[in-house]
């Protein structure tokens, strides 16, 4: 039976952003104090447009699925991923209070419908309940960030971007009557 930690204790989800071709960045959401889904997902939407910045708008990319991943922090800020689309931490992780979510083992997987995910982080909303926080992995009692060692390891989330199609579109369909009306002149 997985222990449930005291308020208070220092909690973490791990979200690792893709941030260059080759590149990913750990982009940890400190979640001590939320209590509910729509401040859960709006922490981590704000966490991730932090870390992916500018690079989101100008390539025409935005998140349209999550994978469960084991991953590796080389020296804090080159993140590797080690086990995916389906890698939660097992529960030795969790009996030893290293990371946290219930049930325990985490069954059914995943932690997060794909889509469910997307909704929320697409939509916080009106979302007052803990039901999806209870079942997200979270890190416990100390930021993986904050780790001296040269490479640490451990699990989140990774969210996989693809095109934002509405956006090229609209450009493509502007360029068409753009290229339209010059061609008449």
């Amino acid at each position: 039976m997985a222990l449930h930690p005291e308020p208070g204790i220092p909690k973490f989800v791990e979200v690792c952003v893709n941030t260059g071709k080759w590149h990913r960045s750990l982009g940890e959401v400190n979640i001590t104090d939320v209590n509910c889904d729509r401040d859960l997902f709006a922490l981590i939407k704000q966490r991730y447009d932090e870390v992916r910045g500018h690079r989101t708008k100008l390539f025409f990319l935005e998140p349209v699925k999550v994978e469960w991943v084991q991953f590796s922090l080389e020296e804090r800020h080159q993140v590797g991923i080690m086990l995916h689309p389906m890698a939660v931490p097992p529960k030795n992780e969790v009996d030893n209070q290293n990371y946290d979510n219930a049930p325990c083992p985490l069954e059914p997987l995943p932690p997060i419908p794909d889509n469910v995910f997307m909704h929320h982080l697409h939509n916080p909303g009106l979302h007052r309940r803990p039901i999806w926080l209870r079942r997200l992995p979270k890190k416990m009692n100390h930021s993986l960030l904050n780790s001296n060692e040269e490479l640490v390891t451990g699990w989140g989330l990774h969210i996989i971007e693809g095109p934002k199609w509405k956006a090229i579109w609209t450009v493509a369909i502007c360029l068409l009557f753009i290229s339209g009306v010059v061609s008449t002149l």
